[in-house]
């Protein structure tokens, strides 16, 4: 799985993300507690799972998977393309 974690990201956090992306890759429905979503904001094309306070992000035309706090997603989110 390609996935990249940002620092200080708790352990039980990355397995629950290797969880969603498994399931995701899978082709399989994701349980009710990952919420995912594909937004199209201002800062581009992005599928994400929730998971707490953190986001599971992928960007358009990319494979790679990013764990990241929900701040940091936010930023990529509102920032103009």
């Amino acid at each position: 799985m390609m996935m990249h974690v940002a620092r200080n990201v708790p352990a039980e956090v990355v397995a629950s993300a290797e969880q969603a992306l498994a399931l995701l890759q899978s082709g399989g429905v994701l349980p009710a507690r990952y919420r995912y979503q594909r937004c199209t904001c201002p800062g581009g094309w992005f599928e994400v799972v929730r998971l707490r306070q953190y986001r599971l992000v992928r960007r358009r035309g990319t494979t790679r998977w990013e764990l990241m706090t929900h701040q940091t997603y936010n930023k990529l989110r509102v920032a103009k393309s």
